[in-house]
């Protein structure tokens, strides 16, 4: 997996998160996967609905958290 890198505020440490799933309006189930920092507010997540890959919603969270654009 792809190495996480610091936080582009404050140079902390950022950590993988993912939320338990919950229900929609259409009874499909989704979650939340990101990365956030470990010190400040920075975070970047996303939903994706429960049939999604759980090893590609991660890499996903860490190319976005890494891209800093």
């Amino acid at each position: 997996m792809e190495e996480i890198i610091s936080c582009p505020f404050c140079s902390c440490p950022a950590t993988l998160f993912q939320s338990g799933s919950r229900t929609t309006g259409h009874g499909e189930s989704s979650d939340t996967a990101g990365v956030k920092c470990t010190q400040c507010p920075a975070e970047i997540s996303f939903l994706y609905y429960s049939g999604a890959n759980v090893a590609s919603r991660q890499l996903t969270a860490i190319e976005l958290w890494n891209k800093r654009v």
